[in-house]
């Protein structure tokens, strides 16, 4: 267990340091967590809802 959440943030970090944006990153880990439990189109209403970027909003 400890080794995954040490990749997991380990993953993370990598992400932040590529993109600069550690916010990005939480927002689409709630986007994918969300569409394993809703139908697709509320799956896109919800990652537009949920997305902490403005960069995701104006993509929607």
């Amino acid at each position: 267990m400890g080794g995954r959440r040490k990749e997991g943030k380990r993953g993370l970090d990598r992400g932040d340091n590529e993109r600069g944006s550690t916010r990005e990153n939480i927002g689409r880990y709630l986007a994918l967590s969300r569409r394993k439990m809703a139908p697709l189109v509320c799956h896109q209403r919800q990652k537009c809802a949920d997305s902490l970027t403005a960069e995701a909003a104006l993509a929607c």
